[in-house]
């Protein structure tokens, strides 16, 4: 697992502005992460934005040293705003979930080429447009709100998606009820078994499954399981009110949005 290219991805309105959908707000859970691994989440103290895409364009070899890096943890998780330089470091392995936009704008790759000795292409002039420059993620604190044979934890939650983390002991059951989204469901250990709409898949360490929109679904562990889900949700009901009759704080709540404000807004 290599470096991957320091990128930036764009808002909404910039989005739009180049005929997308919407933009890429994102986040990172640390799946996997060997010793000194990092994540690059921002610019370095006293980096000043218009020296770093000057490095980039003239592909000075120590531009990654102008970024921000974080020690990356397995079980580690951080929002990204859309706008955030970052990179993913050598060593690490991540689970992503996004908003649906496939636009990327790659800044620096290390210098690499392909085998015919070409660079990848870079996008510097739309890249720095995008980016904005005072956003420095740090990891979201998980919520816990089920203890028991089904621990849950909300690892973040933002206007776009929401991640949870399903910790289930051998044989343990959870209904899932119907949402107004679809819902991605990947086993990131032991072996999960999940039932919806009249079929049963079994999900071995690192396989999915995606439910459509309000789909009800029933996982069980045939042995101990962990899933994460992914989906879409309404802030207030599905957060803010479990996270809150579980006794959690409101500051923690606000916090699994990281630097976005949607949390604080559900909050009221």
């Amino acid at each position: 697992m290599d470096d991957l290219s320091v990128q930036v991805h764009p808002d909404d309105a910039l989005a739009r502005a180049q005929g997308e959908p919407t933009g890429k707000t994102e986040a990172w859970y640390v799946l996997v992460a060997e010793p000194g691994a990092m994540l690059y989440l921002g610019f370095a103290d006293g980096v000043e934005p218009d020296a770093f895409f000057a490095a980039a364009r003239s592909g000075e070899p120590d531009d990654a040293s102008m970024l921000r890096r974080a020690p990356a943890e397995p079980g580690m998780a951080v929002v990204l705003p859309a706008g955030v330089m970052q990179a993913i470091g050598r060593g690490v392995l991540v689970y992503e979930i996004q908003q649906p936009s496939t636009t990327t704008f790659r800044l620096y790759d290390w210098n690499r080429t392909d085998r015919s000795g070409r660079p990848r292409e870079l996008h510097h002039a739309i890249g720095e447009q995008a980016t904005k420059p005072d956003l420095r993620p740090e990891p979201v604190e998980p919520v816990t709100t089920e203890v028991g044979s089904v621990c849950r934890q909300f690892l973040l939650a933002t206007g776009s998606f929401a991640l949870e983390r399903v910790a289930m002991r051998p044989w343990a059951r959870l209904d899932l009820a119907q949402v107004a989204s679809p819902q991605a469901l990947t086993c990131v250990d032991g072996l999960a078994v999940v039932i919806a709409g009249g079929s049963t898949r079994t999900l071995r360490k690192g396989e999915s499954v995606i439910l459509p929109v309000d789909a009800r679904c029933e996982l069980t562990s045939a042995e101990q399981a962990v899933v994460l889900r992914g989906w879409v949700l309404d802030l207030a009901q599905d957060v803010v009110a479990p996270s809150r009759l579980a006794g959690v704080a409101d500051d923690a709540i606000a916090g699994l949005s990281g630097e976005l404000a949607d949390m604080r807004a559900a909050l009221g």
